[in-house]
Order: structure tokens, then sequence, then C-alpha cells
């Protein structure tokens, strides 16, 4: 290490990523990051709000309606086939109340 300490924010590598923070200005007019290679950056606030409603009640359902409390197995792979077999679970049943629904229509 050299008797000059360079700062990360001085060399070429970090200014030339992108999407780090550091390296954007923030426009308060517009409510905009502008990165470093000029592009316009807004958050979407209907999108997050939206996230609430969309994705949290499956998780909710899952835990509480089918009683899922914790992965019984060891291992990434093993729980990521666990969780897949309790999605499956899961749209297997929606799926279900939606035909059973048709077919009630259908016989009226």
């Amino acid at each position: 290490m050299s008797i000059e300490a360079v700062d990360k924010e001085q060399t070429e590598a970090w200014k030339e990523q992108v999407g780090r923070v550091e390296n954007m200005t923030y426009d308060e007019e517009l409510d905009e990051w502008i990165c470093a290679n000029q592009k316009r950056l807004t958050f979407q606030y209907e999108k997050y709000k939206q996230r609430k409603i969309d994705v949290e009640p499956v998780f909710d359902q899952i835990k509480y309606n089918r009683g899922f409390d914790r992965f019984s197995l060891r291992g990434l792979s093993k729980n990521t086939t666990d969780w897949g077999l309790i999605c499956i679970a899961h749209n297997l049943k929606k799926w279900e109340g939606h035909t059973q629904k048709k077919l009630k229509k259908c016989k009226e």
C-alpha cells in the first residue's frame, strides 16, 4: 500500500459504476435521480403500493390458512424444493376454487 491513500471516490473504477447512489445526483424539483450515464430514474410509488396488495397476502395465506410455519428440511436446494411444492399446492387450491365457480355458473 502506498503512502498516499487514494479515496475510493477518486478512482476511475468507482466513478464508472453507474448503479452506485454516490455517483448519482438528485433533482428535487422532478423527484428523480440522475445516474452517471445521464439516465433519469424515478421511483414508482404506485408499483410499491401495489406490492402490498399483490404479494404479501399470499404469504399470509400460506402461513395462516395452510399452517406453514417453518421448513422441515435443511439446505437451500431442499428448502427450494419444499417451497416450490407449497406454492404448487397453493396454486392448485386456487385453481380448484376458480374451476368450481365456473362449473356452478355453467350449471345455472
